[in-house]
C-alpha cells in the first residue's frame, strides 16, 4: 500500500471529501455519476446512521498521484455502521454492518480491500462487538475474510391470473396507505421494530432502507417514487400486523418491494390481496421467505415458482465465546469446537455448555470434538443450516456423533429470517 493511503472521512459533516466518496461508490459499482439529488440523500443517510466512511486514495507522494488529470475520487470505498441482530429470544445484539465496499478496476489486486476490511473488523472487535454482517454482490470474495452465508432468499414468481386462491381465508382487513406520508413512515417503523424484536436473524433497518421501501426516495430518478403503493394488514383488535409495499410494472406485473408481516396470518392476508388484482398476471418478489407459508396455503402450489435462490446475509464472528453467550439455544448440550481463523481475529478452541437455557462459553485447552473455519461457524451460528450437511460438504471435521451433537445443539424451531439487504 506504499502508493496508497487509507483514511477515515467524517460522515457527520458535508465536505468535498465526503461528496467524492459518494461518487466513488457509484463508480465502483459501475453506475453513472451521482446526481445532485442522490448526493444530497446519501450524505443525509450517512449522517443519520453515523457511518464509518473509509477511503483509499493515492498517497500524496506516490507516483500515480503525479499523473496529469488523475481522478481525485477515492480508488476504494468502505462503509460500516452500528446496528443490531436478533440472536434469539428477542435479544438484539450490537453488530458491525458493512456495505458500499468497492475497489476501482484500476486498483485491483493491490490489497486495498483487505486493508480496509481488516482495519474495520479489528476496530469492531476492539469496540466489543462480537458479530459483523454484510450482503454481497460477488459470492467468492468474503469467505476469505471469515464471513459465511447465514440466510437465503428465494426470488418468487407467482401466477395471480384467474383462478388464484388460498386454501383458507386469512382473518383481518387491508387498508391502503399513502406510502410517502410521515404517518406511513411511523407505522412502518413501529411494525418493522416489532418484527425485528420477534424474529431470530432479523437485522436492524438503516435510514436508506426505510426511505427506499416506502418510495420516499427513488435511487434511479433521484425523487419520490410515484409508482410505489402500500397497504397495511389489520389483524385482531385493530392492530396493524403487516405492511406491503409494491409497484405495478408494465400493467401486468405486481412487483413486491417489501412484505413485512408479524405472523403467518398477516403474511397470507397480504398475499391474498396481491392475488386479488384481476387485471394482472403475475407477482414477483426478490426476497421471499423459503420457510414461509405461501406455497402450502395455495390451492394450486404450482402457481408459485422459485426462479432463483440467493444468499441474503453473511455473518462473521469477531469474538466466538462472546457471540455464543448472546445466542439463544433451544436445547441443552455441551461441545468443544475448534475454530480456524486465518486472520487471527477469532480463532481458537472454545467449550460451549448450555443448561436450562443458561449459556457458558470460554476458551478451552481441551481437544476439539469438531473443527471448522470461522466462515463455516458464521453460516451455522443462527441455526439456518445443518452442521450434518456442511460436514458432508467437507466444511467440518469431527466424528459423525460429534457433528450430530453440534447440529442438535444449534438447531432452532423457526429458521432465521431477515428482511434486509444492504
Amino acid at each position: 500500500m506504499s502508493d496508497y493511503s487509507l483514511t477515515r472521512i467524517d460522515s457527520g459533516t458535508r465536505t468535498p471529501e465526503l461528496e467524492a466518496w459518494v461518487r466513488a461508490v457509484s463508480l465502483g459499482f459501475l453506475s453513472g455519476d451521482t446526481s445532485p439529488e442522490q448526493l444530497d440523500k446519501q450524505v443525509e443517510f450517512l449522517a443519520r446512521d453515523a457511518g464509518r466512511v473509509r477511503a483509499v486514495t493515492y498517497a500524496a507522494d506516490g507516483d500515480s498521484a503525479q499523473v496529469p488529470a488523475a481522478m481525485t475520487a477515492p480508488l476504494a470505498t468502505f462503509l460500516s455502521w452500528d446496528n443490531t441482530i436478533n440472536t434469539g429470544g428477542g435479544h438484539l445484539e450490537p453488530a458491525n454492518f458493512i456495505t458500499d465496499v468497492t475497489v476501482r478496476q484500476t486498483a485491483r489486486r493491490k490489497g486495498l480491500l483487505r486493508e480496509m476490511m481488516m482495519t474495520d473488523l479489528g476496530e469492531a472487535r476492539e469496540r466489543g462487538q462480537s458479530l459483523a454482517a454484510l450482503t454481497v454482490t460477488e459470492a467468492t470474495i468474503y469467505g476469505r475474510f471469515g464471513f459465511g452465508v447465514s440466510m437465503l432468499h428465494h426470488r418468487y414468481e407467482l401466477d395471480i391470473s384467474h383462478g388464484f386462491a388460498l386454501r383458507t381465508q386469512p382473518v383481518g382487513n387491508i387498508v391502503q396507505l399513502d406510502p410517502t406520508s410521515d404517518e406511513a413512515a411511523a407505522l412502518w417503523r413501529d411494525t418493522f421494530d416489532a418484527f425485528h424484536r420477534s424474529h431470530l436473524g432479523s437485522h436492524g433497518a438503516s435510514a436508506a432502507h426505510e426511505s427506499s421501501v416506502l418510495g420516499r426516495f427513488d435511487w434511479e430518478s433521484g425523487a419520490v417514487d410515484r409508482k410505489m403503493r402500500a397497504v397495511a394488514h389489520v389483524g385482531a383488535g385493530g392492530r396493524v400486523d403487516g405492511i406491503l409495499t409494491y409497484r405495478i410494472v408494465e400493467d401486468e406485473e405486481l412487483q413486491v418491494v417489501e412484505l413485512l408481516a408479524l405472523n403467518p396470518n398477516a403474511e397470507l392476508g397480504l398475499w391474498l390481496f396481491i392475488g386479488n388484482h384481476d387485471l394482472l398476471k403475475r407477482a414477483t418478489f426478490r426476497r421471499g421467505d423459503p420457510n414461509g407459508p405461501l406455497r402450502w396455503a395455495l390451492v394450486d402450489p404450482r402457481r408459485l415458482r422459485t426462479v432463483e435462490v440467493r444468499d441474503s446475509m453473511w455473518t462473521r464472528l469477531l469474538d466466538v465465546p462472546a457471540a455464543l453467550r448472546v445466542r439463544r439455544f433451544e436445547q441443552d448440550g455441551e461441545i468443544t469446537l475448534g475454530v480456524a481463523d486465518p486472520s487471527g481475529l477469532a480463532g481458537g478452541t472454545v467449550t460451549l455448555s448450555v443448561r436450562g437455557g443458561h449459556v457458558e462459553a470460554s476458551p478451552s485447552r481441551e481437544t476439539p470434538q469438531v473443527t471448522m473455519g470461522i466462515d463455516t461457524l458464521g453460516s451455522l451460528y443462527l441455526g439456518g443450516f445443518s452442521a450434518r450437511v456442511l460436514h458432508g460438504a467437507g466444511r467440518i471435521e469431527g466424528s459423525p456423533e460429534a457433528v450430530a451433537a453440534f447440529d442438535d445443539l444449534f438447531r432452532v424451531a423457526e429458521a432465521p429470517r431477515t428482511l434486509r439487504y444492504f
